[in-house]
């Protein structure tokens, strides 16, 4: 995946926040990677691992958001054998660097051996290429994040940056939605991908609705929707399309009952 994304490749996920191993069976072969949210979805341990054994199943990546920037974390996520961890609210290089000493083997960081599957995957030298085999996605999503973007990207062992424009928008005044919180009318969002693109670390971020503005600004790991939104738009169309079917069945039939 990450030599994909440093190659040029675009790449877009679905967002699966419910915990359940069946919806990335089901939807998995329409997206190049699952993001599994344990952040702020449904998610435990036992469901992220599923899931991630379900993507790796159907032959997609996926990446895990860890609930914090913790070690502990970090490492069980990456022990399930997922393509990486996306770590939220890395605001500072100190941040940055706790991650990526959690994220990665020596000698860049110091993540704990013995993860049971990766090692019945993969043997006792998995180890050798799982700093390169997995990849460690660092939240921007502040203005302190912004502001120290450039020494963040320069931390050993960060290979991409995911953009969290809503929240950006809250830390500084906005209202979530708004133009300026994607790109129109904010340089930080293009200035962004300028000072990753200099470090060598991929540009991404959750983008739904807005995936084309989001690959013509250089963004390369793309969260495009999810299961939440997918959910309620195809309830909506669906009792729609039942209610508009329903009232031209009664006019037609000379009865007044409304669905």
């Amino acid at each position: 995946m990450k030599s994909e994304l440093a190659a040029g490749r675009v790449m877009l996920g679905y967002n699966v926040t419910f915990a359940s191993a069946g919806i990335v069976e089901s939807i998995a072969g329409d997206w190049h990677w699952i993001w599994i949210d344990w952040q702020h979805g449904e998610h435990d341990y036992r469901s992220v691992l599923e899931c991630v054994r379900a993507a790796e199943f159907m032959g997609v990546n996926s990446l895990v958001r860890v609930p914090a920037n913790d070690r502990a974390l970090i490492g069980m996520a990456l022990d399930t054998g997922t393509s990486g961890v996306i770590v939220p609210q890395v605001d500072t290089v100190d941040d940055a660097m706790y991650a990526a000493c959690a994220a990665k083997f020596p000698p860049v960081g110091n993540r704990s051996y013995g993860g049971l599957r990766v090692y019945n995957r993969g043997g006792g030298a998995y180890w050798k290429t799982a700093n390169d085999d997995t990849m460690l996605v660092v939240q921007t999503e502040s203005r302190a994040a912004v502001e120290n973007a450039p020494g963040i990207f320069a931390v050993d062992g960060v290979d991409a940056f995911f953009l969290g424009p809503d929240d950006l928008a809250l830390s500084e005044g906005r209202q979530i939605g708004d133009a300026a919180s994607f790109g129109h009318d904010d340089s930080c969002i293009r200035e962004l991908v300028a000072l990753a693109d200099m470090a060598g670390v991929i540009p991404g971020g959750a983008f739904e609705g807005r995936v084309a503005r989001a690959a013509e600004l250089g963004y390369r790991l793309i969260a495009a929707g999810g299961d939440v939104g997918v959910l309620k738009t195809a309830s909506s169309v669906l009792r729609a399309e039942i209610d508009g079917g329903w009232r031209r069945s009664m006019r037609q039939s000379g009865c007044a009952n409304d669905p």
